[in-house]
């Protein structure tokens, strides 16, 4: 179930970001806690701007050794339109990665946009987690390139000159009314919208969590059939050990990358594949993972959160260590590539120490 943006202050503040972007070159940031609902504003106005090219990517927990990471995801998406240029940038990243003074991404990523007709938005997710690189080529573009909008959303305000920047509030008692009004179909009395306001803190996610919890344990109805299998955190901690498993490695995975295919994730969680299909099967029924084609993603970055945390310290080392033998074994071709596994690596920490006792040769 989708979190709809409801309420006279999030329709104000998404026509006030619709009109800011609709000028270029112009620079936007929404901020807000985990949950509050930006990324769903930043892709309604996406969708609201009219005539723009949309280019998306994500900043992530681990990208601060990867140079450009985030704008790399983002011009992925560019193709077939402009691939000599695409091409020269994503080397310029890899020789920048590198230390080369020579390459200039922030000058081949202008040159990029440069070649493709109309006007970009340039639509970035978590940008409080964005390399110095990143949020460097950001400062630049507009400054280089008068037919680019670019879209921010971070929890705290990233080092980046903006011309308009709107922090989403908690929802009122009234819209978190409507909110679950419409999650719903039908309004529930006035002791219910109070329980689910004050436990969600006015956190539309947690307000969503809320109304489901309320729905499975049957103190609410719903003629909504969704509606009816819970919360999504409650389905997942229900889940057996496979899908807890498979769902933890993808956690510690989705901190450098969007998604992944099935043979990995089963590999790494170390299910066979048909218990890993039948697993993930179950956690897509659920709500828990989204699947793209023939990859998986965790369906909420608050979701991503608990189950790392759920890992804890030693499962988190071991799990980074595993996917960092894992891109070893794939071969460590390409900069970006070599980058990621390093990454892993450093999470994973050093290796355990043999036991002096258990390991000593035989006298």
């Amino acid at each position: 179930m989708d979190v709809p943006a409801v309420g006279e202050g999030r329709a104000g503040a998404l026509g006030r970001v619709v009109s800011a972007l609709s000028k270029t070159p112009r620079t936007v940031l929404v901020l807000g806690e985990a949950g509050i609902g930006k990324t769903h504003l930043l892709g309604e106005a996406a969708a609201r701007l009219k005539g723009f090219r949309v280019l998306r990517g994500q900043a992530r927990e681990l990208d601060g050794g990867r140079a450009y990471a985030p704008l790399v995801e983002a011009f992925g998406a560019v193709g077939g339109e402009a691939a000599d240029v695409l091409s020269g940038l994503l080397d310029a990243v890899d020789q920048a990665a590198l230390g080369h003074p020579a390459a200039a991404p922030g000058a081949m990523a202008a040159r990029l946009l440069e070649s493709l007709p109309g006007p970009t938005l340039l639509a970035i997710d978590d940008l409080h987690l964005a390399d110095a690189d990143t949020l460097s080529v950001l400062r630049a573009l507009p400054r280089r390139h008068d037919a680019v909008a670019i879209l921010g959303t971070a929890r705290h305000p990233p080092p980046l000159d903006v011309d308009l920047s709107i922090r989403l509030q908690p929802l009122t008692m009234t819209e978190v009314a409507e909110l679950v009004t419409t999650l719903l179909g039908r309004r529930p009395s006035d002791t219910v919208l109070r329980r689910i306001h004050v436990a969600s803190r006015g956190n539309p996610w947690f307000a969503q969590e809320a109304v489901l919890a309320l729905v499975q344990g049957g103190a609410v109805r719903s003629t909504d059939p969704g509606a009816r299998r819970g919360a999504i955190l409650s389905r997942l901690f229900q889940r057996d050990r496979g899908g807890r498993d498979l769902a933890r490695v993808l956690a510690a995975l989705s901190r450098t990358r969007e998604a992944a295919d099935l043979p990995a994730l089963a590999e790494l969680a170390g299910l066979d594949p048909d218990q890993a299909e039948r697993a993930f099967d179950a956690l897509v029924r659920d709500g828990v993972v989204a699947r793209n084609g023939d990859s998986y993603a965790l369906a909420h970055p608050l979701v991503a959160e608990a189950l790392y945390d759920d890992l804890g310290a030693s499962g988190r080392r071991e799990v980074h260590r595993r996917i960092a033998d894992m891109l070893d074994r794939e071969g460590l071709t390409g900069t970006r590539r070599v980058l990621e596994w390093a990454t892993h690596m450093a999470e994973a920490g050093p290796p355990p120490r043999p036991c002096p006792r258990c390991c000593a040769p035989p006298s």
